[in-house]
């Protein structure tokens, strides 16, 4: 091999190492953004921040009535959810860490329950907290990208502090939102719960939709609230 050969296999080599290192920095980054927001919500209550522990069902709470818009534009009332049992989350679209896998755990959930009898009482709930950029149009978008039934797997938005004031407010879902630390790959920070709300339209547990065993106790106790529990052995 010449010098000049030999040269230009070392800039090679030496050009791959710093993708491969730079690589594994964006990797790392992101893994650090992901496990901050994994960490307990700062939940509200009577105005203080207090710790939730997640993964199990907590006392019925009833939850206030809210008035959003769907995917297609058309004013969406909670009360149509009167007598179902729903999973809430909350995401928007330009979210480069966590909310993808929360709508990637939301999406396996739809093709695992959509095979169950009860399927027909459940409703999947996916709630943005970035309704500015997030109209129904952009929603509507997403929601086709993961194959959304738009009957069963509801996606939406509307009013900014609406929207926050509910995910919040103690009659809310009481779960913390807000802007994001400066230098963080998330411009706002939210939760990435799963909230399990009953046919009561009450709040009945809470549970990390990035942990496995947190989702399969949540479905264990939907599968339970759900009529058709009975019928499969729950």
């Amino acid at each position: 091999m010449t010098q000049q050969a030999a040269q230009r296999v070392l800039v090679a080599l030496i050009v791959a190492a710093c993708i491969a290192v730079t690589a594994l920095w964006i990797v790392a980054s992101m893994r650090r953004d992901a496990q901050r927001h994994r960490q307990p919500d700062a939940v509200m209550q009577g105005g203080a921040a207090s710790t939730m522990d997640d993964g199990q069902a907590v006392q019925p709470r009833p939850l206030r009535e809210f008035q959003l818009t769907d995917r297609y534009g058309q004013p969406f009332d909670s009360k149509d959810l009167k007598g179902k049992v729903w999973i809430a989350s909350f995401f928007f679209t330009r979210c480069p860490t966590v909310c993808p896998q929360v709508l990637a755990q939301t999406s396996e959930l739809q093709k695992r329950l959509s095979q169950w009898p009860g399927w027909k009482d459940i409703r999947l709930v996916s709630i943005t907290v970035d309704p500015q950029h997030d109209t129904p149009a952009v929603l509507d978008e997403r929601a086709k990208l993961w194959n959304a039934d738009a009957k069963q797997w509801l996606f939406l938005t509307g009013d900014k502090e609406a929207i926050w004031s509910l995910t919040k407010a103690r009659d809310g879902f009481m779960l913390a939102v807000g802007d994001a630390r400066p230098g963080d790959a998330m411009t706002i920070a939210h939760s990435s719960r799963f909230v399990l709300i009953d046919a009561q339209h009450r709040v009945v547990g809470y549970y990390d939709a990035l942990d496995e065993e947190k989702r399969e106790a949540m479905v264990r106790e939907l599968k339970r609230l759900v009529p058709a529990g009975d019928a499969d052995g729950g």
